[in-house]
């Protein structure tokens, strides 16, 4: 008890007195006298702390009993008071939420414990209400405070009185004010995204929210989504407008996934932003950036080819169509310019235009108008050329537009006679002749009356020979027959041969391979309709001016005025070139007297690339006249040169003549100096090189198919020719081996597949060519592959062999075996 006087009662024998001892059991404590048998009395103060209390009675004739039992009494005189008052739940200063839980402690048990006893100290516009009390212990009880608002601290504090708080001795409990504080306010937002970039095929990226700390309660963040990406769906999706984090945790995510299209546009972008948060704020400006990058092709563009009809007069629009395949995100642009085709701005056929386009995002098509100039000139169909360059956001497929002109003039037919037509050297009228001057260039034109012709063909039968004779001296000769004619030939293997004074151009009808003609024009297009122009020509003058220099560069003389051949057919306004063979075709152009045919060592002709190359030649006497007798298996600009060799260290070799000879003709070359080195055994790419200049084959532009031959080689062209030609074949699809050497069976397997070309093929049985290489002892030592063309090379005696019985096929050639075998394969062809 806190009571330090208690009362302690008892009985006794009525009239005794009785008296109250401490613990010591000699410190009266208070005496009274019983009455009634009952005594009660009101002790002197005692001090705090346990006491043994005893009582003795002595009776009026002065008896004193024994003590009695001890009572056991405390004194206790303290106030309990409250050891701290903690933050529980959360533990930590901070509260993001609505509830938060004290933890009060006591000195000692108490009870009586409850809400009212407690108040809340407060700051800023923090708020709340004391909820509950619940019971740890008698010592420790929880306190939870809910419905807290606003911003600031909030601290439980114990009333100092009136709180209805005792110890068990009845002790009051007194007040607490230095609990800890909770801070109260809002957790924090940010944002952050795994992948800043995504490709457009369905890649996602991940956006978090991300709390300060944990809430009690559920935090909803909401989202908007801008930038130049366009959602729902067209280039992304967004998995959600909001992100929920759940109380107690600290993250919540939403996703973008990019969606896959066709069009080819710009990298795009997604922009996060916050606009709003419940039960938290966001941290300062939060905002994350999602590139989408595109991964489509760039749309390609491609030209039209439009035609318009010319007009007699005034102008008329050639409008060329220019196409995206597929349209574009982007802006897309391109250059443009007109070129000459066969029309020009010089004749006034029609006006140049250039410029850009632009394709703005969406469109597909463009269109450009050329102007043409109407006149009232009967002439061909004529081409306007359009040509696309320098594309941004896009690439070319087709860079050249051909715009045609069509002629709508009445036909002007100059004046025309009977020509004669020599058929085996019998003449017959069946041809006209037409002589004009235009631009002081004289042309005479004989066309053919096919079926005049078709019949003295069905009288003569199969091999005649049809001869076109200009007469006079035109600048230009043209032989004309139609398709259908020149089929009927082709039929009957007729050879066509068209004669000026000064050149012969011999052409059997199947070289024309008229069907393969037909075929470009298209299956409407009968072969009636289509007119074949076989052409002997004297070349413009830039063309000659280009072959003059060409051999002053070269050191050779132009001994013959460069001649043009040329087969061209037409129809409605369209023209297909004829300019490659599949066998030898022969031209021949005369020498000019007083010029000494000795002083002539080959025919050269123009290639396409502006570079000149052998064509097999020979002199030839013609009814006491001189012929160069050229045969080629193309079509282009022809001449006659005087190019001696006399390489220094033949001068005493064996094989002198003939390197020398092959050297004039451009079909071999020296190693610089003078020299040829006669003796080196000779590389692959050499021999490529050299069977392709003596056959007059026009080395290749285009990069060789093997692996180990660059385009940047000087031997590429070659090497690349001679395969597809089928004359030698690399190792493996891959290996061409350039630099090594070749052996004489190789070489002779490939002077044989030569002879098919020049027309020198020999038929061989099994049985031949096992008797032709018995008389040689080292025939065992020959690849099976290489027996048929080592046979023919004897058959023909294009190869002998190294002695009377050996042909040594595993021994390497030489330049001087080489020079040798190359001029025997010429002569034996008759092409030299």
């Amino acid at each position: 008890t806190n009571d330090t006087t208690p009362t302690f009662s008892g009985t006794a024998e009525s009239g005794s007195t009785v008296k109250l001892y401490d613990t010591d059991g000699t410190t009266v404590l208070g005496s009274a006298t019983a009455s009634g048998g009952n005594w009660s009395i009101t002790s002197s103060a005692l001090s705090s702390g346990t006491h043994t209390v005893t009582a003795q009675a002595t009776d009026t004739a002065g008896n004193t009993s024994v003590a009695s039992m001890g009572l056991s009494i405390t004194i206790d005189t303290t106030a309990p008071t409250v050891s701290s008052i903690n933050r529980h739940s959360p533990s930590d200063a901070s509260a993001y939420g609505s509830s938060v839980t004290y933890r009060v402690t006591f000195s000692e048990s108490v009870t009586g414990v409850d809400t009212s006893d407690f108040t809340l100290t407060k700051t800023g516009t923090a708020d709340g209400s004391i909820a509950l009390v619940s019971s740890v212990s008698d010592l420790i009880y929880d306190v939870t405070v809910n419905t807290i608002t606003g911003e600031g601290t909030v601290r439980l504090d114990l009333k100092s009185s009136g709180t209805g708080i005792q110890d068990i001795a009845g002790n009051p409990a007194t007040g607490f004010t230095d609990g800890q504080i909770y801070n109260v306010s809002k957790p924090t937002v940010t944002l952050s995204v795994d992948n800043t970039s995504i490709a457009e095929n369905a890649e996602a990226a991940t956006v978090t929210a991300t709390l300060s700390a944990a809430s009690s309660e559920d935090v909803t963040v909401t989202l908007v989504y801008t930038g130049t990406a366009t959602g729902d769906g067209t280039d992304y999706t967004a998995s959600s407008a909001t992100i929920t984090i759940a109380a107690g945790s600290t993250t919540g995510t939403a996703t973008i996934t990019a969606v896959s299209d066709t069009l080819d546009e710009e990298d795009e972008t997604v922009i996060v932003d916050i606009t709003g948060v419940t039960n938290g704020t966001e941290s300062g400006t939060q905002q994350v950036t999602v590139i989408i990058t595109d991964d489509d092709d760039a749309p390609t563009i491609s030209v039209d080819n439009p035609s318009v009809t010319e007009g007699n007069a005034g102008n008329a629009a050639l409008t060329f169509t220019v196409t995206l395949s597929a349209a574009s995100g982007k802006t897309v642009t391109v250059d443009y310019a007109t070129a000459d085709g066969t029309a020009t701005t010089t004749d006034s056929d029609y006006t140049a235009v250039n410029g850009t386009l632009t394709f703005i995002a969406g469109e597909t098509t463009k269109q450009i108008s050329v102007t043409v100039t109407g006149d009232t000139k009967q002439e061909a169909g004529e081409t306007v050329l359009l040509n696309l360059s320098n594309p941004v956001n896009a690439t070319i497929s087709d860079s050249q537009g051909s715009g045609t002109i069509s002629d709508d003039d009445t036909v002007y037919d100059p004046p025309s006679q009977s020509a004669v037509v020599e058929v085996n050297g019998e003449k017959q009228d069946a041809g006209q002749s037409a002589t004009e001057t235009t631009g002081g260039a004289t042309t005479t034109t004989i066309t053919v009356d096919e079926t005049k012709l078709d019949k003295i063909l069905e009288q003569k039968g199969n091999h005649a020979a049809v001869t076109l004779s200009a007469s006079g001296t035109p600048d230009v000769f043209v032989g004309r027959l139609t398709g259908q004619t020149v089929k009927n030939m082709e039929t009957k293997e007729a050879v066509l041969e068209i004669k000026t004074e000064t050149a012969t151009y011999t052409l059997p009808a199947s070289q024309i391979n008229i069907d393969s003609v037909s075929a470009q024009f298209g299956p409407q297009i009968e072969l009636k309709d289509i007119m074949v122009n076989v052409k002997i020509a004297e070349p413009p003058a830039d063309t000659v001016k280009f072959v003059e220099d060409a051999a002053n560069k070269g050191n050779y003389q132009i001994v013959v005025k460069p001649v043009e051949f040329e087969i061209t057919c037409t129809s409605e306004g369209t023209t297909v070139e004829v300019s490659r063979f599949n066998g030898y075709v022969e031209r021949t152009i005369a020498i000019p007297d007083g010029v000494d045919p000795s002083k002539i060592t080959t025919g050269i002709v123009l290639n396409a690339d502006g570079t000149f190359s052998h064509v097999p030649t020979q002199i030839v006497m013609i009814n006491g006249k001189y012929f160069a007798k050229i045969n080629s298996l193309t079509n282009s600009t022809y001449s006659v040169i005087y190019n001696p060799a006399a390489f220094t260290d033949v001068t005493n070799h064996w094989a002198k003549d003939a390197v020398n000879d092959m050297g004039s003709r451009m079909v071999v070359t020296g190693v610089g100096n003078g020299i040829y080195e006669p003796s080196r055994s000779i590389t692959r790419a050499e021999f490529a090189a050299i069977i392709v200049r003596a056959l007059g084959l026009n080395k290749s532009s285009t990069e060789s198919t093997f692996g180990d031959v660059t385009l940047t080689d000087w031997f590429n062209g070659y090497v690349d020719t001679a395969t597809a030609y089928s004359l030698i074949t690399g190792y493996s699809s891959e290996s061409f081996a350039p630099n090594d050497t070749i052996t004489r069976e190789q070489a002779m397997t490939i002077l044989a597949r030569a002879m098919k070309l020049t027309g020198l093929s020999v038929t061989r049985t099994d049985s031949e060519v096992s008797v032709l290489l018995a008389n040689y002892t080292d025939a065992n030592l020959i690849s099976d592959y290489a027996k048929a063309g080592a046979a023919a090379c004897i058959k023909t005696g294009v190869v002998t062999g190294t002695t009377a019985s050996t042909l040594s096929p595993k021994d390497s050639v030489t330049r001087a075996e080489v020079a040798v075998m190359v001029q025997r394969l010429l002569k034996k062809s008759g092409l030299i």
